[in-house]
């Protein structure tokens, strides 16, 4: 079968101009444009309980959330920004809604014959009845008694709204304020690769400089006596290399440097 052509980067930069303008035509073009590798990522997803259909709609959701989040102008592909932003919803999805244990007809009515036959010979012995005991009472086997019983107490799942003890604070907690939440820096991540990029193509002694004026946080005066200089020749080198940087980083957004960039496999 042959694979639809992919939109080319110029294209592709006019299509997100428009969607930014606020062109709602341009936005559903450019989703079903990419409906392939959204069916692609949920089918990775079947098989867990879930229709396709119900994936692909999910999917589908995080492609347009992706959409109106991309940012054309940093040099990222669209398909490298918004396959993690598909594949986390699905996860996020299946996390959500996970549903209890469903055990085999059989092993829910054993579970269910194992609490009345506990409860019988609790009366007639008058204490809990071994395992042993229950089995003999049911004609089935240990193994059987302990299998219903260890999977019967996952039937019912934890509300994420249940209290719970903070033990630091002394005091009750929802679930849901223990869970954690997105890291904020993650938005910046790619600026981030940018900027090692661009520091990796100063020479040392303008690594240094920056290291000692920026992370270490040394005065200008300080880098002088370390590195054998004037401070005038320090405040010049640390304008050069941040000069230096500057530019790298417009290249690599102009240039949409993706030959270093992550590729990641669609189809």
């Amino acid at each position: 079968m042959n694979r639809k052509k992919k939109m080319g980067k110029a294209a592709l930069k006019k299509v997100f101009k428009k969607i930014a303008a606020g062109d709602i035509e341009a936005r559903n073009a450019l989703a079903l444009e990419y409906m392939g590798m959204v069916r692609y990522l949920a089918s990775r997803f079947v098989n867990r309980g879930e229709t396709f259909e119900e994936l692909v709609q999910v999917a589908s959701l995080a492609l347009m959330n992706a959409i109106d989040r991309f940012d054309p102008d940093k040099g990222v592909e669209f398909e490298t920004f918004a396959t993690p932003t598909i594949i986390g919803e699905l996860k996020r999805y299946f996390r959500d809604k996970s549903h209890a244990l469903r055990l085999p007809r059989k092993m829910q009515e054993l579970y269910g014959d194992i609490g009345r036959a506990a409860e019988e010979l609790t009366s007639s012995l008058h204490r809990s009845p071994r395992i042993s005991e229950i089995a003999e009472y049911l004609d089935v086997s240990e193994e059987q008694v302990l299998e219903a019983q260890e999977m019967g107490q996952n039937m019912n799942t934890i509300s994420i709204y249940s209290e719970v003890m903070n033990e630091e604070e002394r005091k009750n907690q929802n679930l849901l304020d223990l869970l954690g939440e997105q890291d904020p820096r993650l938005e910046k991540i790619e600026d981030i690769v940018f900027m090692e990029r661009a520091f990796a193509s100063l020479s040392r002694r303008e690594k240094l400089i920056l290291f000692l004026r920026f992370y270490e946080g040394l005065p200008q005066n300080e880098i002088a006596g370390r590195i054998g200089v004037s401070q005038m020749h320090v405040s010049r080198l640390q304008g050069l290399a941040l000069e230096k940087m500057k530019e790298y980083m417009l290249r690599c957004l102009e240039d949409k440097d993706r030959d270093n960039m992550e590729k990641v496999p669609m189809f």
